[in-house]
Formats: structure tokens, sequence, C-alpha cells
């Protein structure tokens, strides 16, 4: 029985970028030739090509392995027992112009590293560390690992927190309310990520950590410029695999290096507490923090005699005046890094001519209430959504939006001691240290590692 049906077709086949620079192919098949078939895996793109239904669950095209997706599929589907035939040429291709050269350069991928996946998932190891259905958290996470690739190496074996679902939006809608989640996408600094990290663990009952080799980085900008999103073949970093490990450190599950991975096992007891805590809980706890830390800036900021006409959230960030110990990059990043906009990172600090300052984060109504509620005394003007003020409605509770709050200089020092301890009550500390992958110096001190 065939489960596939690949149809050739006339004119300019879709092969790889050398042969199409040595043979310059326009083809016109003898359909006598066909059907072709074989007990041999072979190759087959997603042009053209005919799948029955059984096979379709199983047909994934992955994303970010340049001209390797739908080969990669093709070989997967082939090693899960699927037949292809090779039918007669039912179509004729005038090919859009292609870089060829840059082609070429997409399919290097296939040709040095179609066989690295980590032993691992390669062979049975998995089974002897993992129960069948097993949730495990990925890392690197998302769209920056192949986790992905790696399960479906195992043919399912586990199921897996989070993944990549396309660039619109990079995960699960859900997902993205545990902030957790911009720290591993490097998109900013997580305040009190080991908390963070054991709460999103809890609520979806992952029992182990896998930590991969990394093989790519998103460059954005070259030096101070910016350019055309590129992903550069790059190891780990150093930076990233300590600050990784200190998050990691903060979940008392010893390391295990076993088949080109690392493997945590998390004990129960230690996620038991984190159960009962919400996206929304973790949220709040995010957005104070935060908000506390440009607080505080400003306040140190003011009282060193700084130029309050220079007052932003990165201008604190190169004073040191603003934590930059958090997990998972710099604390406020500015409007050009916070990307994709299904994270609330975006942040606003300024001075005016009279002396009053504005400090506002993204965020819901109801991960930013309690911080309102802190503030709202000492407060001389709120807006939410900015720049309109503040007036609760029931329909301040849909989407997130910019929160600012504007205070004088009398507000700010009377409001200063309460936010050192993030209010009445000092905040409780994470369980244990976390490291930013934000450098302590600036990015164009450090030649040789990729910017993210």
């Amino acid at each position: 029985m065939v489960d596939i049906q690949a149809d050739f077709w006339n004119g300019d086949p879709d092969i790889d970028a050398i042969c199409r620079m040595e043979h310059r192919p326009d083809c016109d098949f003898d359909p006598a030739c066909f059907p072709i078939g074989s007990s041999k895996p072979a190759p087959f793109n997603s042009q053209n090509t005919f799948l029955s239904a059984k096979v379709l669950p199983h047909y994934f095209l992955f994303p970010h392995v340049g001209r390797m997706d739908d080969i990669w599929a093709s070989y997967y589907v082939q090693a899960l027992g699927f037949r292809v035939v090779f039918n007669k040429s039912s179509v004729y291709q005038e090919r859009n112009a292609h870089n060829l050269t840059h082609d070429m350069r997409q399919e290097y991928l296939g040709y040095e590293h179609n066989l690295e996946i980590p032993a691992f998932f390669s062979s049975d190891l998995y089974r002897q560390y993992l129960a069948p259905g097993e949730t495990v958290l990925m890392l690197p996470f998302g769209l920056f690992g192949e986790g992905m690739l790696w399960q479906a190496a195992t043919d399912m074996y586990f199921r897996m927190a989070g993944g990549y679902v396309g660039p619109a939006l990079p995960m699960p809608e859900e997902d993205s309310g545990w902030p957790i989640m911009f720290g591993l996408y490097n998109l900013a600094g997580v305040p009190d990520a080991g908390d963070q990290l054991k709460a999103y663990l809890a609520n979806h009952d992952v029992g182990a950590i896998i930590v991969g080799p990394r093989t790519q980085y998103l460059v954005l900008r070259l030096g101070n410029l910016r350019t055309a999103a590129t992903w550069l073949r790059w190891p780990t970093i150093e930076r990233e695999r300590i600050a990784t490990g200190k998050l990691l450190a903060s979940l008392d599950a010893p390391p295990l290096e076993v088949g080109g991975i690392t493997l945590y096992r998390i004990p129960p007891s230690t996620l038991a507490l984190y159960r009962q805590l919400t996206a929304i809980e973790m949220q709040r706890r995010a957005a104070g923090a935060r908000f506390d830390a440009l607080f505080l800036g400003t306040e140190r900021h003011l009282s060193q005699g700084h130029n309050p006409a220079a007052l932003t959230p990165q201008v604190l960030e190169s004073l040191g005046l603003v934590p930059l110990d958090w997990f998972g990059g710099k604390p406020f990043p500015d409007h050009d890094h916070v990307g994709n906009p299904i994270f609330d990172l975006e942040s606003i600090l300024s001075a005016s001519n009279n002396g009053a300052v504005k400090i506002g984060i993204k965020g819901r109504y109801a991960a930013l209430k309690p911080t309102i509620d802190r503030y709202s005394a000492q407060a001389s003007a709120i807006y939410f959504p900015y720049p309109l003020h503040l007036t609760p409605t029931p329909s301040l509770t849909d989407g997130a939006a910019m929160m600012v709050m504007e205070f004088d200089r009398t507000g700010l020092a009377h409001a200063a001691a309460p936010a050192a301890t993030g209010g009445e009550e000092p905040r409780k500390p994470a369980a244990a240290p976390s490291a930013a992958l934000a450098p302590t110096v600036p990015a164009s001190n450090r030649p040789g590692d990729p910017k993210k």
C-alpha cells in the first residue's frame, strides 16, 4: 500500500542548488519510466506531493532549518515505516528567481548536521531516564533550540512543555503569560527567576528539564547597527551556559550528563509549594519587581545629581542603578529589542522641566493593580492605558497596556522607602540566585559574542 505519492514535474525541478548550478535543467520526463518505488529511503519535498490521512499527523516541516525542512520531514515519515512512490509529471514549473548561492548556504545545514541528533534521543537512552508521556522542558527553548526535532526523533515518546508554533506567535498563547518565558527567549531579565521557573514547571507538570547543545543565534544587530534578522551558526556562548546553570541550580536537582545532553530530574517536593501559583500571580510579582527597580533607580539617579533630562530605563542600566543579574537579558530592553508583542516588556521613564517623573511598564491591569495600589497615595497622576487617566472599569481586565505613574519630588522621596522592600513587608527573595545573560559591560566591548 502506498502512503505517499510524490509526483514529478516538468520544466525546472526543485533540486539542490549545486545540481542547479551545474546543470540548469529543463526537464521533460518520460511517463513510461514511472512509477518508481524502493524499499530504501529517498527524499521527497512538499511540492506536488500527496499524503494519506495517516501520514499527515507525522509530517512536520521543521522551522529554522534552511532548505532542509521538507527533506528532513520526508526521511522522518519513512523512518516510521510509511512508503513513498514517485509518479510521472503532473505539472509544469516555471521557477521564480532564486539566489542560488543563498540556497546553497541554506542547504549546508543538511550536509553538516544530518546526523547531529544527540545520542540521548537517537538511541534508546531516553527510555532509561524518561517515562512514556512524561512532560519535559527542553532548553534552549522554542525557536532557539531543536527540542521539537529531538522529540520527533523519539517518535513523540515524551510530551514537551512549550514549543515553537511560528514567527507571528512564537509559543502557545497561554505560555506567554508566564514571565519566565521572556527570560527563556532572552528578551529581558526576569526578576526572581528561580521562583518564576518553578511556578511554570509546577503548573505544567514538568518532571524533567533537558539542556541540549545550542547551534544557532538570532542576530538582529551588528555592533550598534540594526540588521536584517540572520541566524548565526554558533555554539552555546559561555555567559549563557553559566546563566542557565545558575537558574537550574535553584531546582535542587543534580545535573546528569548523558548522551550529549544534560538532564535535570525535578524532585516533586521542589515544586509542591508552587502548584497553586497562577500565571497572573507571577505576572504581579514580576510587574512589582520591575516597577520597583525603575522607581528606585530613578530615585538614586536624581539623588546622585545626574541630569534629569537624560533619564531613561537604558541610562539606569548603563549606570548600574537597576539589577543587572536578572536571568534572560537586560532588565529594560529598548523598543527595538523588546521582540514579539505578545511579551509585555515595554517601559517608560522620563523627567519633565517642573521636576515631575513619569515611570511606566506595560502589563494587564490585573497584574499591575497591586503595584498601582502600593504607589497610588504618593503618585500625583496615574495613567492606564497611557496617556488616558486611570478610570477603573471592568474592561480594564482585557489585554495589556502601558501603565504610567507620575511623581513629584516629594512623592518620589516618600515612596522610596516602601519601594525598597516591595511594600509594607520585605519581598521574598528567589529560592536561589539567578544570573542575567546581559553582560555587565556594554556589548560593544565584547567582541566575538554573537548579538542576540
